[in-house]
């Protein structure tokens, strides 16, 4: 088990004005203590996400002031259809873009892209910031939820950072603390 870590993976337009001008992000953080490396991981998304506040001349106040804030370096705005055919509904073109904190439970579960790029297979995603939050926030929710029991079931000190979610008609749950508050989004519907 020593040999997990945290992986922080993203695409990020560098300019709206040209799309194909990409930030490529990934970096590993790993450490004895797999909370340090936890974070680590999150100081250095935060960094990468007050850079581009700043570059946009705004300054972090939450995680959903940024995300809006934040959408020209992960949405083109681009809508493409199938076939160029609009009855055939719309294409996801900006889906890989975003940033992205995955905890890597098997490092040695891979494969390698045509690119030369680094795949890990089993790897649970924790947090992100994306165009497209709808679709991602039950399954990094999902995501925290398994990472929290991975530490409770192998006997990981989470160092207090452990915090229950609750649901009106389902038994709680408990994840490692995130800038999304998700009780918040549980609370409203979402």
């Amino acid at each position: 088990m020593n040999n997990l870590f945290y992986l922080l993976h993203g695409t990020i337009f560098r300019t709206k004005e040209d799309l194909n001008d990409l930030i490529e992000i990934n970096e590993v953080f790993s450490d004895e203590s797999l909370i340090v490396a936890r974070r680590n991981a999150f100081r250095k998304y935060q960094s990468y996400v007050d850079v581009f506040m700043d570059g946009i001349g705004k300054k972090y106040n939450t995680y959903n002031d940024s995300v809006q804030k934040l959408q020209d370096f992960v949405n083109s705005y681009r809508v493409e259809h199938p076939l160029n055919n609009p009855d055939l509904g719309k294409i996801e073109v900006d889906f890989d873009k975003g940033l992205f904190i995955y905890l890597v439970i098997d490092p040695s579960d891979t494969y390698t892209t045509k690119e030369g790029d680094l795949i890990y297979n089993k790897k649970i995603l924790i947090h992100f910031f994306n165009a497209d939050f709808e679709n991602y926030w039950k399954a990094a929710l999902k995501g925290l939820q398994s990472e929290a029991d991975f530490y409770l079931s192998n006997n990981i000190d989470v160092n207090k950072e452990l915090e229950t979610i609750a649901h009106a008609n389902k038994n709680s749950i408990k994840i490692i603390n995130t800038p999304i508050n998700y009780q918040k989004l549980i609370d409203n519907g979402l």
